[in-house]
């Protein structure tokens, strides 16, 4: 008998341990905390292995593209956003991946914009559709062709959408060349004021765009490898009040450049910073609490 208990006694931890593991998790979601991941042995990268699915010839050509500026995912299906064979231009394709085999979707295909001269930067999903900007339009994929959806934007000739946000049924779209911020109502964009004293003197670019704590920020550069312009705002609903930049609120000083990407994660939001001086650049990672 002493026996068995001694061979039951692991068993028993065992499943105390998973009661206990179990009440945790339900705790963290009742408070709002995400699901945990997979155990490895369901995980379908358990081996942790790379493997290259796209570029140096895998897919596109491979002398024709500088970079890959975005990915969305969507049923199945990988979609990514090309540039080259500089950063700025004069190609801008789009590209979707499904079944392991890669086709050209948007750029001189599908009643899209004339690969050339163009550029696509950022792609979203937004109300079970794809959405694009390229040659100076705003333009959506219903999975079979593209539509200017938008017609003619409100900004500058040479200027373009770049990044996106959703903002519940609308989409927030801001440009390169002509710092600013539309909304789009699915019909029409419209352009949102600009902040009260500008973007900043040396600011050419919205580069990125979020929603945090039920407001829409943006992030600013100079869409060039150096310069300050990089500041970030909060915009009300009426107007903007910039947040960051220029020491405010404990952020950077000087010689930032470029906000690249944002990530809203909790209680924070997450900007990459891309530092400049002369041919000397960094990158760092700073959060803002709202």
């Amino acid at each position: 008998m002493n026996g068995l208990k001694q061979g039951l006694r692991p068993l028993y931890h065992k499943a105390r341990s998973q009661v206990a593991a179990a009440r945790i998790l339900r705790d963290q979601r009742g408070r709002g905390a995400p699901s945990l991941p997979l155990p490895p042995s369901q995980f379908p990268f358990a081996a942790g292995a790379w493997e290259k699915i796209g570029g140096d010839g895998i897919g596109w050509p491979a002398d024709q593209f500088y970079k890959v500026r975005s990915l969305a995912f969507d049923r199945g299906e990988l979609f990514a956003s090309l540039t080259g064979p500089t950063q700025e231009g004069p190609r801008g394709e789009v590209w979707a991946f499904a079944d392991g085999v890669w086709s050209r979707i948007g750029g001189s295909e599908r009643n899209s914009w004339p690969a050339e001269p163009a550029f696509v930067d950022q792609l979203v999903l937004h109300s079970g559709s794809l959405y694009a900007g390229a040659a100076q339009r705003l333009w959506r994929y219903d999975g079979s062709r593209w539509t200017d959806t938008a017609g003619p934007l409100p900004v500058k000739e040479k200027a373009g959408p770049y990044a996106f946000a959703e903002m519940d049924r609308e989409l927030a779209v801001s440009f390169w060349g002509d710092p600013a911020v539309c909304v789009f109502n699915g019909i029409a964009c419209k352009r949102l004021p600009d902040p009260d004293d500008g973007w900043g003197a040396n600011a050419r670019t919205v580069y990125c765009l979020a929603m945090f704590q039920g407001k829409l920020h943006a992030g600013t550069g100079t869409g060039k490898l150096g310069g300050s312009a990089s500041s970030v705002y909060r915009f009300d609903g009426v107007q903007w009040e910039k947040v960051a930049g220029a020491g405010m609120r404990g952020s950077w000083k000087a010689n930032m450049y470029q906000l690249r990407s944002v990530c809203r994660r909790f209680s924070r939001i997450a900007f990459l910073m891309i530092e400049g001086w002369h041919m000397l650049r960094t990158a760092s990672l700073r959060t803002f609490s709202g």
